[in-house]
């Protein structure tokens, strides 16, 4: 087995949802069904905020960094 320290980084990419196989996505999508349970937060409030965004011409192209806030 190789150390850590030996294997060179080429890429310094941030993690994301494409590094996923398929097994690890669909535990992502459950995790994340389950936290908008939890919140409250129904499928049609994520499409609205999507929209709102895109109307506002915010590019949405990066859904990791997008993040979910109350307005009130």
């Amino acid at each position: 087995m190789k150390s850590l320290k030996r294997t060179k980084i080429k890429n310094h990419k941030k993690p994301s949802l494409n590094d996923l196989g398929l097994n690890d996505r669909s535990v992502y999508e459950e995790l994340v069904k389950e936290i908008f349970q939890v919140h409250n937060i129904t499928n049609q409030q994520i499409l609205e905020r999507i929209n709102k965004k895109k109307q506002q011409g915010i590019k949405i192209d990066k859904l990791d960094s997008y993040k979910i806030h109350d307005e009130n």
